[in-house]
């Protein structure tokens, strides 16, 4: 980029920023402002590179993941996604906010495709008698809807069936605005079908609780003792890179206070767990 810029002294950082010597400074501007090529031609304006030349050095767009939040027997699909308001915009999720927003605007089609995860991140006909802690901030608490509507279907067209205990743990930033799926969430606890449901809201200034963190800590004796019951599996998922980490830390640290052993001991519990699949873990990737 520097090669396309005039001014020299706007030439001259895009030189240092190229540099070995300037990667403390890369570090600094670019990435932890995660900017990107638009960013910098915005703030090196006299940088007037061909369009071919950003096009060489762009990377491949990614296809972006997102998880199913159904059942799935109606033949219908169901994602959630949000919106931040913080001036970052994401390709896939503007495309599909645009589709909502202004129906008659874009083609109405979107094109799939489904892929199994792995590790498998499932809720299976054998679980269903089975205890589950279901963990999920923010978007991930997607998979958990078609957990729920499994165990109503199963609940609805099998008297038989005996469901195991259900808890969703999952937040938001503001209830009044990003609480995904509130009215279903709390007609599944009025029929039965989940047993405890806890909401965080990180922005609400009268929430009890802020973080998902939060509600581990305050309810660790009936939540932990529920996860070393046998027949328990604990399910967690979300953003991977910071949260996830934090929250199995969480879970660990309220283990070993709850049982009275080394926090080494609890996170080597928790391993064991996931070896034998009694705890599901799933880092949804964000593009």
């Amino acid at each position: 980029m520097a090669g396309y810029t005039s001014d020299e002294c706007e030439k001259r950082l895009l030189e240092i920023l190229a540099s070995k010597e300037g990667s403390n400074l890369y570090n600094e501007l670019i990435l932890k402002n995660e900017m990107n090529f638009i960013h910098m031609l915005k703030y090196v304006a006299s940088c007037k590179p061909p369009l071919a030349m950003l096009i060489e050095h762009l990377p491949r767009l990614q296809a972006r993941p997102y998880s199913i939040a159904s059942y799935g027997r109606e033949n219908q699909v169901r994602i959630a996604f949000a919106m931040l308001n913080d001036g970052k915009v994401g390709l896939t999720t503007h495309m599909l906010e645009s589709k909502l927003l202004h129906p008659n605007k874009w083609d109405k089609y979107l094109y799939i495709y489904l892929r199994q995860l792995k590790p498998v991140f499932h809720y299976r006909e054998e679980d269903l008698e089975k205890n589950i802690i279901m963990i999920g901030p923010g978007t991930g608490m997607s998979p958990y809807v078609g957990f729920l509507e499994f165990r109503k279907h199963a609940k609805v067209s099998n008297r038989k069936v005996k469901l195991g205990t259900a808890w969703l743990l999952t937040s938001c930033r503001y209830k009044s605005r990003n609480y995904l799926y509130e009215s279903e969430l709390k007609q599944h606890v009025r029929d039965g079908v989940l047993d405890q449901l806890h909401v965080a809201s990180s922005r609400d200034t009268d929430s009890q609780y802020k973080f998902v963190q939060e509600i581990i800590e305050d309810k660790k004796e009936e939540l932990i003792d529920l996860l070393l019951d046998d027949s328990t599996k604990l399910y967690l998922c979300g953003e991977g890179r910071t949260m996830l980490p934090r929250i199995q830390d969480t879970i660990v640290t309220c283990m070993s206070k709850v049982k009275g052993i080394p926090k080494t001991e609890a996170a080597d519990l928790l391993a064991e767990y996931r070896k034998t699949g009694k705890y599901l873990y799933y880092s949804m990737i964000r593009y």
